[in-house]
């Protein structure tokens, strides 16, 4: 049996539902430690800088700003941390914008919840 590294991730919304769905879905996971969440922008980015995460489950349009510009400053950053988009703005603009702003992922909230595990387990494997 192999032994997977726990990944640590930062869930990054406004929705209280979607963070509490989310954490109970990465609970269930084998190869999720530490889960923390942030409710915007602020607290995303305080978080970001006070420690490290694997991975950061990032919503789009947060109250007091661009999930966007949070993309950019974590991959500009000298942490090495994967990030997900998860939105209702999938449009192909914003999937287009996440891509070249180096997101790992990018998902549809409403309708591609479900994939969440095996993008995970395929990350833990790398």
């Amino acid at each position: 049996m192999m032994n997977y590294r726990k990944l640590s991730v930062l869930i990054v919304d406004d929705n209280r539902f979607y963070i509490d769905r989310m954490t109970a879905m990465l609970t269930d996971l084998e190869g999720i430690g530490q889960i923390n969440t942030a409710k915007n922008y602020k607290e995303a980015y305080s978080q970001i800088g006070a420690a490290e995460h694997d991975l950061v489950l990032l919503d789009i349009h947060l109250p007091d700003g661009n999930g966007l510009n949070l993309l950019k400053q974590i991959k500009e950053s000298p942490v090495r941390t994967e990030v997900i988009m998860v939105s209702n703005s999938s449009d192909d603009f914003y999937r287009r914008q996440s891509k070249e702003l180096g997101a790992y992922y990018f998902l549809d909230k409403s309708n591609d919840f479900e994939m969440m595990p095996a993008i995970l387990s395929e990350m833990n494997s790398c």
